[in-house]
Formats: structure tokens, sequence, C-alpha cells
């Protein structure tokens, strides 16, 4: 995969804080959350004609300052300031984007080529919220999953009994039979309540157990690693290339995950995959529920090497990506891509190949900045 790209002359950018209700609240073992918000970035070329589009999260701190500064700095043609890694992911991928769209070339041709058409994706199941039922939800996220041609589905666990998740994992799996199914507690076990549930899904074939203890208990994920034949998978929240290859040093998980909005964008995929692969059993990119950061996340997805296994192997969901079911993204891009078969169609366009909905970002936007020349 290549490196990158050149950034292009950029005369005006606009960031928006996007602030989307999810409505019930909804979210993961942690908590429920009533709305997502994330950062999202215009970028129009020199001579105005041409514009590009990123998107990451929000973090916490001094966001606006970092924000100004980044817009200034991307007029200005010079190089990102130091800021929050998902910040300057927003302003990475909208440079990428508008690189793609001036030279007419997709985000997968300028990283090296199209390895892949259509790329295979998984529904995650965000079946904790305000007034939900688990089980239920569960259930429901599945109906919805194998209708929309999933192939592969992702749940919340660890906010119940371990006996009794177990109990709807058992139903879940029974109703799923030959679909590859994945669990991710979100940190919230001890080691023993991980262990126990590690043991049940691996004898419900499960294709992997997600960050299941905290990220700090290096020594509680050697142990459970120990005692498991599942595998364990986490390092979502690594941000920059080097925490993500500190994290794969530690040998914690056989399958580390790194998320290109963590990361810092798309220009740092190539070497945070190159130092993680180096340590690492499994690369694979993770991707939260934001639209377009799907859309670029899809691109690289369809430009990655093909994983040296065999073609029925479950370890081909290590490198797929993640998408959510319910609740609905949010209709921020104006097409859609054709799922079938358990894999979606990469888009056919230049840089993401998709184009944004820009009612839909300035009716959700809480605040807005511009910068321009």
């Amino acid at each position: 995969m290549s490196p990158g790209w050149t950034r292009p002359r950029i005369s005006r950018v606009e960031a928006y804080e996007l602030v989307v209700p999810i409505v019930p609240a909804r979210g993961d073992a942690r908590g429920a959350y009533g709305a997502r918000r994330t950062l999202v970035v215009r970028a129009r070329s020199a001579d105005g004609v041409q514009e590009g589009w990123g998107q990451a999260g929000w973090p916490v701190g001094a966001v606006p300052e970092q924000v100004r500064s980044c817009a200034e700095a991307l007029v200005a043609g010079a190089a990102l300031p130091v800021v929050a890694h998902e910040v300057a992911a927003a302003f990475d991928l909208a440079s990428a984007d508008l690189a793609g769209r001036i030279a007419g070339l997709s985000l997968a041709e300028m990283l090296g080529g199209v390895r892949r058409p259509r790329v295979l994706v998984y529904a995650s199941i965000h079946n904790y919220g305000e007034g939900l039922d688990a089980e239920t939800e569960a259930l429901e996220g599945l109906r919805a999953a194998r209708a929309e041609g999933f192939g592969g589905m992702k749940v919340k666990v660890g906010a119940g009994e371990v006996e009794d998740e177990i109990r709807w994992l058992e139903r879940v799996r029974s109703l799923a039979p030959g679909m590859a199914l994945m669990a991710d507690a979100n940190q919230t076990y001890d080691r023993d309540q991980a262990l126990r549930m590690g043991q049940a899904l691996a004898a419900l074939d499960f294709v992997w157990f997600e960050e299941p203890i905290p990220r700090e208990d290096l020594e509680g994920y050697r142990w459970l690693a120990e005692r498991l034949t599942i595998p364990l998978a986490g390092g979502e929240d690594c941000e920059g290339a080097q925490a993500v290859e500190a994290w794969a040093r530690t040998g914690a998980t056989s399958i580390v995950q790194a998320n290109v909005a963590r990361i810092g964008g798309i220009s740092a995929l190539a070497e945070t995959m190159a130092r993680a692969s180096a340590h690492a059993e499994h690369f694979a990119v993770h991707c939260w529920n934001a639209p377009l950061l799907h859309v670029a996340t899809l691109q690289c997805l369809a430009a990655m090497p093909e994983p040296s296994v065999a073609l029925d192997s479950p370890v081909r969901w290590y490198s797929a990506l993640e998408t959510t079911t319910l609740p609905v993204p949010a209709p921020m891009i104006t097409s859609s891509s054709k799922l079938m078969d358990g894999r979606v169609e990469l888009p056919n366009g230049p840089g993401f190949g998709v184009e944004i909905d820009v009612e839909f970002v300035r009716a959700h936007a809480a605040s807005t900045l511009a910068v321009g020349r």
C-alpha cells in the first residue's frame, strides 16, 4: 500500500461540529449516548472548482482552537500543527478526498490500486441503551443484518450478568448458523468474568473477543490469552502509529485494531500497518459509526494486501469494515453502496467516490468555522 499523496492547494476550509441525535440513546457496556458528535471538514481547491470532505470524532480538549489552527494551515499550504489525532484526521481525509477528485482517481487508486472492488463488511449492533433489552436488540439486529445481506455481526456484551448474557448469546448463535459472530465488552469485565465469557464465546464459535478487560491491564490480557482459544482483539483507542505499534509490541492481543480517525488519518495508515504487522499476528482496520469515515475506510480496505490465509479462514474477517445496522447511520451521504454476499461495492468515482448532503451537514451543525483566502 502506497503511503499517501501530495496535498493539493486549498483556497477555503469550512469545519462543522456535527451533532446527530440518536433516539433512543444507544451505546455499549460503559453507557449510552443520545447523539453522535463528529468533526466534518470541507476543503475547496485553489481554483474553487473541486471540494473534498473529511470526518472524524470530536475529542475533548481545546478543539475549537485546534480546528482553527488546522484550517489556517491548510489554506496557507503549511503542515498541520500538532493537535488531537482525530482533529488532524478530519483535515487529512478532506485533503485526500480533494486530491483524488482533482486527479480523477479514487482513494484506493492513490493508495496503490484497487485490490478488490467489493469489501467484506460486518454489522456492529449497539444492543444496549435507554429502556432497551440487550437480548431483544441483539436478535432484532441479527434479523436486520441478515435481511440486509451481512455475513457477520458484532454484539456488545459486558453490561449484564455473565451467565445471563451467555444464555442470550447462545440464542443468537442458534439463529445464525454459519454466520461470523464477534463480541465486544468495551473493557468492562474483570479477569474472571472475561475468562468465563471467553470460554463461552469459543464454545459458540465466535471469531474474536474484543477488549474484554481494561487496556491498562496488560498482564491480564496475557493471562487470558494463555487460558482462552478465542483470539483477543484491541487497540482501537491507540492514537497515532507509534501507539498502535506499542500496543502490538505488548502481545496483549493477537488482533491489533487501528481506527483511521484515531491514528490521524489515511496518511498514517501505511506506517501504522507496517509497524503493527511487525509485532502482531493480525492487523485490522476499525471503524465506528460515521458515514464518511465508513467510506474512507472502505477505500483503504480496497487497497490493502490480502491476508496470507486460506480463503475460507475466519482470519479474513480481521480486515473487514465494521458498519452499523442499528441505529441507522446519519443520511449525510446522498448515494448508497450495494451490499451483496456480505460485501459492499467500492463507490465508483474520484476521491472517496460519494457526494455529501450539504444541507444535512448545515442543519446538524452546532458550530461552524470558515477560513479562506
